[in-house]
């Protein structure tokens, strides 16, 4: 059985996908950053403070869930109960042409920095790359 501060963070963490969904909705998903800092703010907390409780640093008690169940206009008492739609509940995917962790979205940095320099010379190179790297994958057909 899930004690009252890990039923409050799963709960919160619903509220986030909930939110996710709903930002994403509004906005083309290129455009939507910093969703993190974003939900602190709808929340009325600070995103370190966020990142605090998301990580389990720090716990949720009871003034702070009934600021979270009001401003995201959840029935008092709501983010001290089990809900089975938080089982599912749960950030969509990122979408696969978009950079997933810091080592991508640095690769992805350095590219836009490249290119803006001299987009030709740039795509020439990529493509020539790439399909260094595609050689590389190919099997070497047996004579």
């Amino acid at each position: 059985m899930l004690d009252r501060a890990a039923i409050r963070l799963r709960n919160t963490r619903a509220l986030f996908a909930e939110f996710v969904r709903s930002t994403v909705a509004v906005h083309a998903a290129g455009d939507v950053k910093g969703l993190d800092r974003l939900f602190a703010e709808h929340l009325g907390i600070a995103p370190s403070y966020w990142s605090q409780l998301k990580s389990g640093e720090r716990q949720i008690g009871e003034k702070l869930a009934r600021q979270f169940e009001s401003l995201a206009g959840k029935p008092d008492g709501w983010l001290d109960e089990l809900h089975d739609t938080v089982r599912a509940a749960a950030p969509p995917p990122p979408e696969p042409s978009l950079p997933v962790n810091a080592d991508e979205r640095f690769a992805v940095g350095l590219f836009l920095t490249a290119y803006r320099l001299n987009p030709q010379a740039v795509k020439q190179r990529l493509l020539a790359a790439l399909d260094a790297e595609l050689l590389k994958a190919r099997p070497v057909p047996r004579r």
